[in-house]
């Protein structure tokens, strides 16, 4: 069975790297505990807590799995204990111990989305959610990176699909919008998290062509500002619904084709 990828090796630049505005990350997080309040969720592949201890914070009863052990003391650190280390792919909780789950930035790094879709439908009663951000950037300076990998013959993406691509190919039964917001910065911070190998995309790209690449975005952003706008949206599905998408995927030997589709980009 796959152990799926680990985000160990940037556990202590996570947080740092990732997340939404303070105001838009309490907006989104205020929105979700409201959902969450009368219910035991579980979060898959919890990470640092980025979500999980804000939502404990404001009420929410939230356990974690994920299988890095350094992104777990991470989240111990700041007072997220209901973690335990586990596979996506095999989860330690009997049927139905749960009323819901969340999966944020997750199935992408799997090789087995439709075990992980089944195993969070074992084990929850109710419904999947996920924070989904559809977000543009001018320039897009990963989504460049992203290409000129691709350029060079080699494929940097991850193995599964994000949850914002199972949006696409799976209707959620609800949608709430959460929040839209623009940021403007220099482009400088976004290039060194490229350049330290932050985000998941980058890790497979060989030293030389790495440093070549970030030769050629310096080149040609190195003084740009990057404007940012980002929507976030939280979405649902009933566990029968994931459950029949699972057991499609399996028949067909491929995920179903893509419904919809929206603008921007994701970096992992």
């Amino acid at each position: 069975m796959s152990r799926g990828i680990s985000f160990d090796r940037v556990a202590s630049v996570y947080d740092a790297t990732r997340g939404l505005p303070p105001g838009a990350e309490r907006d989104v997080a205020d929105r979700l505990a409201r959902l969450l309040a009368k219910e035991k969720t579980l979060e898959v592949g919890v990470g640092t807590a980025r979500w999980a201890r804000p939502l404990q914070l404001r009420g929410a009863w939230v356990v974690g799995v994920d299988l890095g052990r350094s992104m777990l003391a991470v989240a111990r650190s700041k007072g997220f204990s209901a973690a335990v280390q586990a596979n996506a792919l095999h989860l330690p909780f009997r049927d139905a111990t749960f009323d819901g789950a969340l999966a944020n930035h997750l199935l992408h790094l799997l090789h087995d989305v439709p075990s992980a879709l089944e195993e969070v439908g074992r084990v929850i009663s109710g419904r999947l959610r996920s924070i989904v951000e559809y977000e543009v950037a001018r320039p897009d300076l990963m989504g460049e990176y992203i290409e000129l990998v691709g350029n060079a013959g080699l494929n940097p993406r991850p193995p599964g699909v994000s949850e914002r691509s199972l949006a696409r190919r799976l209707t959620p039964d609800r949608v709430q919008d959460a929040s839209v917001f623009h940021v403007r910065a220099s482009s400088g911070p976004a290039l060194g998290a490229i350049e330290s190998r932050a985000f998941r995309d980058t890790w497979g790209t060989p030293e030389p062509l790495h440093q070549e690449i970030l030769s050629t975005l310096r080149r040609l952003h190195g003084r740009s500002e990057v404007l940012t706008e980002t929507r976030v949206e939280i979405v649902e599905w009933d566990r029968r619904r994931l459950l029949d998408f699972a057991k499609e995927w399996r028949r067909d030997g491929k995920p179903p084709a893509e419904q919809a589709t929206a603008p921007g980009s994701e970096a992992a």
